[in-house]
């Protein structure tokens, strides 16, 4: 496989796979707080909006195991909007904690009134107000572009060095006359 095989490889590939966007968050509240890894759909539902296919982390120190199903929790959508001002909607994002074996907690992270809002067990009253923050995680396939762009670059710079100490030793020979 030649050069040119390889190049075409590496910038065609990205666009056939279909992929999902890794997000990392946070939520700090006063009462409330929580860290992790979401991934989205990579395809808008409209207005910016992305729909969460599954989250990771820790919410009041307790693993989350999972989203709730939309609907399920205050009218929960599961929505993040990653372009947007606002991160969440009023809706907001519905996930399970897993607090003991035998015992789980529902939260809700949402923005209402122009600020993030935590609710627990459909209960308002045991939320609080707080900050939430996302952040992309670049894909792997990122870093493997960017290497062999750096490779390539490597290997073309050190072709026309040799080109040129080449030229150069023979503009240096004297003709015979």
């Amino acid at each position: 496989m030649n050069l040119r095989n390889i190049l075409l490889l590496a910038f065609l590939l990205p666009i056939a796979t279909v992929r999902a966007e890794t997000y990392d968050w946070t939520y700090t509240g006063s009462m409330n707080s929580g860290s992790g890894t979401l991934i989205t759909d990579s395809n808008s539902v409209g207005g910016g909006g992305y729909l969460v296919l599954s989250i990771a982390g820790t919410f009041n120190t307790f693993n989350i195991t999972g989203l709730a199903s939309t609907n399920d929790f205050l009218d929960n959508d599961n929505l993040v909007f990653p372009g947007n001002v606002h991160l969440l909607d009023t809706s907001g994002l519905a996930f399970i904690t897993e607090v003991s074996p035998e015992d789980s907690e529902t939260w809700n992270l949402f923005f209402n009134a122009g600020t993030y809002q935590s609710a627990k067990d459909g209960d308002l009253e045991a939320g609080d107000l707080g900050a939430f923050t996302l952040s992309l995680v670049p894909e792997p396939s990122a870093y493997v572009l960017f290497g062999i762009g750096t490779l390539v670059t490597g290997v073309l710079y050190r072709r026309r060095n040799r080109l040129r100490s080449q030229n150069k030793e023979k503009s240096l020979v004297k003709p015979d006359y």
